[in-house]
């Protein structure tokens, strides 16, 4: 029974927010909406590196490629309003699939998958120090000095304000190609 409190928790907890994100990665697009009905369709400036693919591990200069916007079911972990790229809210990447899937083809270890799912369990940000990589954001405009995209979805800063007031931590983004 404690297995069971312990893992309903966190979805009970996420489904409390009134507003969710759905992000159509081929059409660049992010829909806000609240409850079932569509608020409102936000242009997507960028994303990351082969943005058709999902992110399978962790990106460097010398794997740009996988430098990827994930795909799958995340909740708003972490909200940053002094963040280096305006404001960002920071997704719950890697998620439990991500994890399962990286753990069976030997990506991470158990005690890496552990941790991850702990976080998760405890609506925490996973660690970011794993072969899968994280801090994956929502987030404003890359400045002119920071001229690098890494797997992030990058709005306006308009459009971030406007979703600053309505998202909260837990609520849920869905992201798909």
């Amino acid at each position: 029974m404690r297995l069971f409190v312990t893992l309903l928790f966190p979805l009970i907890a996420l489904s409390q927010s009134d507003y969710s994100i759905h992000i159509i990665k081929s059409k660049k697009e992010l829909y806000l909406y609240k409850g079932k009905k569509l608020e409102k369709t936000y242009s997507i400036l960028e994303l990351g590196q082969n943005p058709e693919e999902d992110k399978v591990k962790k990106g460097s200069p010398e794997e740009p490629e996988h430098y990827r916007t994930p795909h799958g079911e995340f909740f708003i972990c972490q909200k940053n309003s002094v963040s280096q790229y305006y404001k960002s809210f920071q997704l719950s990447y890697p998620s439990e699939a991500h994890a399962r899937a990286a753990l069976r083809d030997e990506i991470i270890s158990q005690v890496e998958y552990t941790r991850i799912l702990n976080a998760l369990v405890h609506k925490n940000c996973p660690p970011h120090d794993t072969p899968l990589g994280g801090l994956v954001s929502i987030h404003g405009e890359i400045p002119k000095d920071k001229p690098y995209k890494r797997g992030c979805v990058v709005l306006k800063n308009k459009d971030i304000d406007e979703l600053w007031s309505k998202i909260e931590l837990g609520s849920s983004v869905q992201i798909e190609w």
